[in-house]
């Protein structure tokens, strides 16, 4: 049976038992006040804590702990400068505010933590809560699973999860499957394997001008193992000055409303895998790749990659970029190296196709704008393309044969009219005019052109089809080492 309880009684009833079912805990407009010791593992089952903040204050019992299931805080819940075994909010109904923090040199710690839902049994509430986790330690298990935040923030300053002992392998950190909302993880350290599986991270947009959530934001953490994998970042979503010093897993990152991600002064220590990714725009800006790196089948609109350094290989197999001209000439160049060096010859040729067009469109037709290599490159895209199809090319030849020498048949026949028109010349003639070598005139049998005019046009004639012929060769040559 419910029943209110006054503040009083409060500190009553937790010395006199270790559960507490389907109670209201009232407290008006005051505070809820846990005691500094606690003589049980107190759990709380289906129970309503309502007044202005729950404190769980300097509680120094590290084989103790408190269990809350399906209870309701009508109030903001606050840890200060507590050492606990367990601390655990399963299935909690609604809750304004939960924060832990530390104060005078001494961290709160917890063992265990763990704020979760189980999908398995109902449907997860949408919560509205503002999350605040400054400087505590979570020695063996962090976990926020199956959360769901409609609206929000989720700020974690300066915690320490996990040990760099973890041979037992017990050890946990797990925000999977989570919609977390405004996020900032900020000089962490993150000591243990760390998942992020399938979680969703948003930002409201109302609060876009604001400098706090300009995007979901990683600054200055240090991870050992960790998995995004599946993850989905809403908008923007920045990695700044992060050191990744075990393996990095963003497989299967997937886009939600045109998704930057944008990974500035990192170190990535270990293999970072890439593959699969599915977003809009990547920008990865002053950042170290120490082992091997995967960016296999990635799908994007634009990458920019700046100031990069991959010190074993990447491997860019079949990655496909929509928006190529957004992106920049260095880009384009660095993956054409990382494909060179991984002995990848059909992607290689087609990005050094991309580069090939990126630079063109960059020059000018200027003197001093680059206009020899804007000629070069013109007379390449017009007879192969900068993807050196042969097709292209052997139609150029042909085409261009038959006009040079449609020129020097109207010359020859009707203005120098130094021959007789006949129908047949010219079907023969065009023929001869493809032999490059012969410098014979096409329309007589062991004679030369007699006219300057028809000289020009002869040779120009010649050259084009010796530089059609040309690359045709060339690009039946493009996948030869």
């Amino acid at each position: 049976m419910k029943q209110n309880i006054t503040s009083e009684e409060f500190i009553t009833k937790l010395k006199s038992a270790e559960e507490f079912y389907d109670e209201i805990f009232n407290f008006g407009k005051n505070d809820i006040i846990f005691p500094v010791e606690l003589l049980y593992n107190i759990r709380f089952s289906n129970c309503s804590f309502t007044g202005q903040v729950l404190k769980i204050e300097h509680i120094n019992q590290p084989d103790k702990g408190l269990y809350f299931l399906e209870c309701t805080f009508k109030c903001q819940v606050e840890i200060f400068n507590c050492n606990l075994d367990m601390l655990w909010f399963e299935e909690t109904l609604e809750i304004e505010k939960l924060s832990l923090k530390s104060f005078k040199n001494f961290q709160s710690k917890i063992k265990d933590f763990n704020f979760s839902y189980d999908l398995k049994n109902k449907n997860v509430p949408i919560l509205n809560t503002i999350f605040d986790f400054r400087g505590g330690e979570f020695s063996d298990v962090f976990r926020f699973e199956n959360v769901y935040m409609g609206k929000g923030e989720f700020n974690f300053h300066n915690n320490t999860l996990g040990s760099s002992n973890n041979d037992d392998g017990f050890k946990k950190v797990s925000f999977r499957q989570s919609n977390i909302h405004n996020v900032l993880f900020q000089d962490n350290k993150f000591l243990c394997e760390t998942t992020f599986f399938q979680s969703k991270f948003k930002y409201d947009s109302e609060k876009l001008k604001s400098k706090r959530f300009k995007s979901t934001t990683f600054y200055n953490n240090h991870f050992e193992k960790t998995e995004f994998s599946s993850a989905m970042f809403n908008r923007i979503c920045v990695f700044h000055r992060c050191n990744f010093n075990g393996t990095i897993s963003f497989r299967n990152l997937r886009n939600d409303c045109e998704t930057s991600l944008k990974i500035y002064y990192c170190n990535f220590n270990e293999d970072a895998d890439f593959e699969r990714l599915q977003i809009s725009f990547l920008d990865i800006f002053v950042t170290t790749f120490a082992d091997i790196c995967s960016f296999q089948s990635a799908k994007l609109s634009v990458i920019n990659l700046d100031k990069t350094i991959f010190e074993k290989a990447a491997f860019f197999d079949e990655i496909k970029i929509d928006s190529l001209n957004f992106c920049n000439r260095k880009s384009i160049r660095t993956i054409k190296q990382q494909l060179q060096k991984t002995e990848n010859k059909i992607d290689y040729n087609r990005f050094r196709a991309y580069e090939l067009s990126a630079y063109y469109q960059e020059l000018g037709w200027g003197w001093k704008r680059g206009f020899k290599d804007k000629f070069i490159l013109g007379a390449t895209k017009l007879s192969t393309g900068f993807d050196h199809s042969w097709r292209r090319a052997l139609i150029f030849t042909v085409l261009s044969g038959v006009f040079w020498f449609s020129v020097l048949y109207f010359i020859e026949f009707y203005v120098a009219l130094n021959l007789n028109n006949d129908n047949q010349s010219f079907t023969s003639g065009l023929f001869r005019f493809f032999l490059v070598t012969d410098f014979y005139s096409p329309f007589m049998e062991r004679q030369y052109l007699n006219n300057g005019f028809s000289w020009i046009v002869f040779f120009l004639g010649k050259i084009f089809i010796a530089f059609g012929i040309y690359e045709m060769i060339q690009a039946f040559r493009k996948f030869k080492a």
